[in-house]
């Protein structure tokens, strides 16, 4: 658009801002702007600090809405996040429906990485992959990655304390509990009932 004005400008002998003001102006034509590729396109095209730029944005948005509305697979709601503006609320809630649709470790921790740093979302995306675990390993690195003292890294305690008791309790052998053992929480009840077991099997 810059080197567009500034040609049209050298061509009439007018001032590049006089063509700008006018281009500003110009609606989009019709057509121009109705699907999400098409409105990112003119939001780059348009001039920094325009009102192109900010309706360009606004329609750019409106079209993201509506395609994670449409999203029913986490590969759809994955295209919509990408394609949303940033700091937008269709990217928010792109990013909702893709929590929402994680049926894996993976797909949750994947959300996760993509989430703001002290955010709501962000917490919702923890308590889902927490939600998720199946393994000890699992539970572990989800309590690492929670606030220090959180209410969401209790929960991930507790998950991990419930997958360690059942290790725990399964063990019978000494070996067995030891291993147990150096898998469970500290001060978890898993952990007392590994020293407990441990004590029973162990001569005097």
């Amino acid at each position: 658009m810059s080197d567009k004005a500034e040609r049209i400008a050298g061509l009439l002998g007018i001032t590049v801002t006089k063509v700008r003001d006018v281009l500003e102006t110009v609606p989009f034509p019709p057509g121009s702007m109705d699907t999400v590729e098409q409105a990112l396109k003119a939001f780059h095209n348009a001039p920094s600090d325009s009102e192109a730029r900010r309706l360009a944005r606004k329609k750019w948005n409106e079209l993201s809405l509506v395609e994670v509305k449409a999203a029913n697979t986490i590969e759809q709601a994955l295209k919509a996040f990408h394609n949303a503006p940033s700091d937008s609320e269709a990217r928010r809630l792109a990013l909702e429906k893709w929590i929402a649709l994680c049926a894996t470790i993976e797909q949750a921790r994947e959300a996760f990485r993509n989430t703001p740093h002290d955010s709501e979302v962000r917490r919702l995306t923890l308590e889902k992959w927490i939600t998720l675990c199946a393994t000890i390993e699992q539970a572990r690195e989800a309590f690492n990655n929670a606030p220090y003292g959180s209410e969401i890294q209790e929960f991930a305690f507790k998950k991990w304390n419930e997958l360690s008791l059942a290790e725990v309790e399964a063990a019978n052998t000494i070996e067995q509990i030891r291993k147990a053992f150096n898998n469970t929480p500290n001060s978890s009840e898993a952990r007392r009932l590994a020293i407990l077991k441990i004590a029973e099997l162990m001569p005097d």
